[in-house]
């Protein structure tokens, strides 16, 4: 190899290796509020200090999130693998969610459902709120954490 080819190669993987920094600081000083932004951070904090009684339901977007933050202490109800849950538990989830008939209360007998995490405008969050048996104990612009029995 010439050495023109030589420093050529050299300045081309420098200047790689120089915008891979770049990216990786800018992504990871950005990191913290893109999360806070499309993710409840603040309301998972609080469940993972405050230590509400699981299992959780939570919101299908939400479930990676709530994994890599709050796994193995909290297992989530669903994310966002909905090929995985097969169509009768999608069904069953959008039934609880939007209060659709009679059925709606299914997953908390089935599965002993004790905290919820979703958002401030889910259907399901004003209808808990309505019952004396749950309370709201978190709140932000982003989710509502509700907790069974903690009256």
């Amino acid at each position: 190899m010439t050495p023109a080819k030589t420093l050529l190669n050299a300045m081309l993987l420098t200047g790689f290796l120089v915008f891979l920094v770049a990216r990786v600081r800018y992504v990871t000083h950005r990191q913290a509020g893109n999360e806070a932004k499309e993710f409840p951070a603040a309301a998972v904090s609080f469940i993972a200090a405050q230590r509400p009684p699981a299992p959780i339901l939570n919101h299908y977007n939400w479930g990676g999130y709530l994994i890599w933050r709050l796994y193995p202490e909290y297992q989530v109800y669903i994310d966002g693998r909905a090929d995985l849950y097969g169509d009768a538990f999608m069904d069953d989830f959008a039934t609880t969610y939007y209060l659709r008939g009679d059925s709606w209360r299914r997953p908390f007998e089935k599965w002993g459902i004790r905290t919820v995490v979703l958002p401030p405008d889910a259907p399901l969050v004003t209808a808990l709120q309505a019952l004396p048996d749950w309370e709201t104990v978190y709140c932000d612009n982003q989710a509502v954490v509700l907790t069974k029995g903690a009256r």
